[in-house]
């Protein structure tokens, strides 16, 4: 009869010879490591990975496998093959900033798309129009291929209370060609302006929250959306905010949307979560530190997993210049990474690259801060228009 050999179960420490690895602890490493969480970019050879080695998130048992682990820069896989450090949305060509309202101090809601290259310089230049005129308050996505942009509800001029109306047209934009296709391809299930949820799957877009003017009365939403990419856009009320909210900074993470702060109408500082492709509601999972809560911008840093709150307007009514990056795993809370040029509000999504974010505001300037510490921003180019409460998308 043939010997029947087993596999056992555990490996020794004295079965592993001293020139085989740098140390057990490093082996471990190699082969399979259990933590609280999903691997970072930070999980890399200085730490003891390598390509093949597994990750186990102890919270929900989800396995990742590291494809790449050079320093600082690692990546790891998901059990679907997806790259979960390098946030598939990131722009790495060109941003766009989205219509708005300006000038400062006046009422004239803008239908200008701002466009401008990620790699210096960054000079804004007038892109094109929206096709149903000036929209103030617009929620941004886009399509999986990242061929052109979704802009869904908003105001139409003129804006506020006892004035225009808040929109349920979704329009898109072609990132390439001149002169931009702008069409409107169908409407969201609620229309609605200043969303405080913006994100996305790679077939659907994801609007949570918002205001709607009906008649003139201020109506704060809960309700969370989604509206298709491709043919036939088909949009669905899919669950809700936690609570009826505006003017939040949004970000997300390949698998949750996220908010920061906004108002109910009073200001808060709670970070709100969303799962993606889910009915679930959205639950509160955190706080911001500062006192920074509705009109702030919001940024992805996809590749580190953190989403940015960047100035803003506190309690009392007052701008602030705090820019806090807070971490998409839970519990979730806020910190002072740097601080804004200038104490401005802004639009609640602007836009996202790798390593870096882009704001404009009332100044007519094009911000630039680094996901990295200090996140301090400086102005690196001037936007086509001058306008504030733009939304931005970028590919």
């Amino acid at each position: 009869m043939a010997e029947i050999r087993t596999i056992p179960e555990k490996i020794l420490a004295s079965g592993i010879k001293d020139t085989s690895v740098d140390a057990v602890g490093k082996f471990s490493k190699k082969v399979i490591h259990h933590n609280a969480g999903a691997p970072t970019t930070a999980a890399d050879t200085g730490l003891g990975y390598i390509a093949g080695s597994i990750w186990v998130d102890s919270t929900n048992g989800k396995l990742y496998t590291c494809l790449d682990a050079t320093a600082e820069s690692a990546v790891w896989a998901n059990m679907e093959g997806d790259d979960i450090n390098n946030d598939p949305f990131a722009g790495e060509n060109y941003g766009f900033f989205v219509g708005g309202y300006g000038p400062p101090g006046g009422a004239d809601v803008k239908s200008e798309i701002t466009r401008f290259a990620l790699s210096a310089p960054h000079a804004g230049s007038d892109y094109g129009e929206f096709a149903p005129g000036g929209l103030y308050g617009v929620g941004c996505f886009t399509d999986a291929a990242k061929t052109k942009g979704f802009c869904g509800g908003g105001y139409s001029p003129p804006a506020g209370p006892g004035g225009g109306d808040s929109i349920d047209e979704v329009t898109t934009f072609n990132f390439t060609g001149s002169p931009i296709a702008m069409t409107d391809v169908g409407d969201l299930d609620q229309a609605t302006a200043n969303i405080s949820m913006q994100g996305q799957t790679p077939s659907l877009g994801i609007l949570g929250g918002g205001i709607h003017y009906p008649g003139g009365s201020d109506a704060i939403l809960n309700v969370i959306q989604t509206f298709g990419t491709a043919a036939p856009y088909a949009a669905t009320d899919v669950s809700e905010t936690a609570t009826a909210m505006r003017h939040s900074s949004t970000s997300e993470s390949p698998t949750h949307v996220y908010c920061g702060g906004g108002a109910t109408p009073s200001q808060v500082d709670n970070i709100y979560r969303y799962e993606k492709s889910t009915t679930d509601n959205s639950a509160d999972v955190g706080e911001l530190t500062a006192s920074s809560g509705a009109y702030a911008g919001g940024a992805t840093d996809g590749r580190n997993g953190y989403g940015f709150h960047i100035a803003g307007q506190n309690t009392p009514g007052s701008e602030v210049d705090v820019i806090q990056k807070y971490p998409f795993s839970s519990p979730t809370s806020g910190s002072d990474v740097g601080e804004y040029s200038a104490n401005r509000q802004l639009g609640g999504k602007q836009v996202s690259g790798t390593t870096e974010f882009w704001t404009t505001d009332n100044s007519g300037n094009i911000y630039k801060g680094a996901f990295a510490s200090p996140a301090d921003t400086s102005d690196v180019g001037e936007a086509a228009i001058t306008v504030t409460y733009s939304s931005a998308t970028q590919y």
